[in-house]
């Protein structure tokens, strides 16, 4: 019966690699990551997905069973109508009957409704605040905040979200150890600049309250949570931790470590919650990292004004919303067929003093969202200048400016890991497949098997 079988936690550590994992238990060996894998295998997983490898793409692969040669998703805030072919797993769960709760997981906008679902809080890169309970979404307006406001480099905390954050502890939304965790940090920032690489460590830990607090609440018998804050860790601090090419800076060190630390204590409870309300939980990255080739500082030319942008080149500033992406690139939401035409023409007409093109399409348009590239060239950073119809403007005129992010040490690659705590049923599933890796179209067709829901013709048996 399923009302006797235990739910399953999907706990998403985005691009952990093995590597990290075996260094993490040396260096913390009474970790509960550690005492997981003392009782449990440690599988890796490879991803087919094709083209440069990006999580809004891998992980679409998991809660799909299919790679992106069949569910096509290539870019954050593309339309999804593609979930009507190939569902994500929470949907093909939720309309046999089973009980889901989604949190933070990525290409999960808009969040589904029905009595089904207990909450759903799509990712941070949501167009709007929109999720469910209506409570959820006091808490995704400051994380939409946040994640815009650190779009490429930390930028000093604006006061309205100190005003969100106070909201949030009123409603009892946040713990107070969480809130002292927060206020800690800020402090820090104030001291010393260098913490600001730390904020992205506040977000897990908040998220990680509210998903705590509903998944207790409502016991859904399905659930994710997706967490970002390791993988940006490791972008950025990779050579620190493994001591390539002689780096050999603690604080960075210790901050990907620090991100580890917090991973370890979500698992931790989670261990907890699993034994009280009858849970498995399995652990799953949809790749991992490894060390970048060439290492350098990163100069990039950021969006700051869309409606700079569009005067510039001659179009209507009306037609056109920004979308949040990741930089360097940017989403844009055409108001129609004929805006959607202007803005892929007039694009063209922004160089740099070389006749360089700075914008171009990564992707073809799906439906009326365009995902355009910004691509940064040395004469640019020389001269802080562009030409638009070959007349030179200032940066600033046409929308842009010039950021210095932190060199990145790592980057994607189709390795990641998988494991499981909680009954042997789970780990063996993974274990009968006979195979030393794991493709990561077999995850949701376990999980699906798990729950006695018959697989769609399309996913692999």
């Amino acid at each position: 019966m399923l009302s006797e079988k235990k739910g399953i936690i999907l706990y998403e550590l985005n691009e952990v690699p093995r590597a990290l994992i075996e260094e993490y238990i040396q260096l913390r060996p009474k970790s509960t990551i550690s005492e997981i894998l003392n009782n449990s295998n440690l599988f890796d997983t490879f991803t087919h997905d094709k083209g440069e490898l990006h999580p809004w793409t891998t992980w679409p692969t998991i809660h799909r069973g299919v790679n992106n040669d069949l569910h096509n998703i290539q870019f954050i805030n593309q339309e999804l109508k593609i979930n009507n072919r190939y569902p994500p797993i929470w949907d093909i769960l939720q309309k046999n009957k089973i009980s889901v709760g989604v949190y933070g997981s990525l290409q999960s906008y808009p969040p589904l409704k029905s009595q089904f679902i207990k909450f759903f809080l799509p990712d941070t890169f949501s167009p709007d605040s929109d999720a469910f309970p209506e409570e959820l979404e006091l808490f995704q307006r400051f994380n939409l905040a946040i994640c815009k406001d650190n779009k490429a480099v930390s930028s000093p905390i604006k006061a309205i979200l100190y005003l969100d954050f106070l909201n949030l502890l009123a409603k009892n939304l946040i713990s107070l150890k969480s809130c002292f965790k927060t206020i800690k940090h800020i402090t820090s920032e104030i001291y010393s600049s260098k913490y600001k690489s730390r904020r992205s460590l506040l977000q897990p830990v908040l998220n990680f309250d509210l998903y705590i607090n509903h998944l207790v609440k409502y016991q859904p018998k399905f659930s994710t949570y997706f967490t970002n804050h390791v993988a940006g860790m490791m972008h950025r601090y990779w050579i620190y931790l493994f001591n390539e090419k002689g780096n050999k800076d603690i604080f960075n060190k210790n901050s990907l470590i620090k991100s580890m630390d917090i991973a370890d204590s979500q698992l931790k409870r989670l261990v907890q919650i699993s034994k009280n309300n009858n849970y498995n939980i399995i652990i799953t990255s949809s790749m991992g990292q490894k060390l970048r080739e060439n290492i350098s500082p990163d100069l990039d030319i950021c969006l700051i004004s869309l409606s700079k942008l569009c005067k510039s080149i001659g179009i209507n500033p009306i037609n056109y919303r920004e979308l949040p992406a990741m930089q360097p690139d940017i989403c844009i939401k055409c108001s129609n067929k004929k805006a959607l035409d202007s803005l892929r023409h007039n694009i063209k007409k922004i160089k740099d003093s070389k006749d360089n093109n700075i914008l171009t399409e990564r992707y073809e348009p799906i439906d009326l969202n365009l995902n355009i590239s910004i691509k940064m060239t040395s004469n640019v950073y020389e001269f802080q200048k562009l030409k638009v119809d070959g007349l030179e403007k200032e940066l600033k005129d046409t929308g842009f400016r010039i950021v210095n992010r932190d060199p990145g040490t790592a980057y994607h690659c189709p390795q990641g890991i998988l494991f499981t705590y909680g009954d042997e049923v789970i780990n063996d599933m993974f274990k009968n497949l006979n195979n030393p890796i794991i493709d990561t179209t077999r995850i949701a067709p376990i999980i699906l098997k798990y729950f006695g829901v018959k697989l769609p013709s399309y996913m692999k048996s």
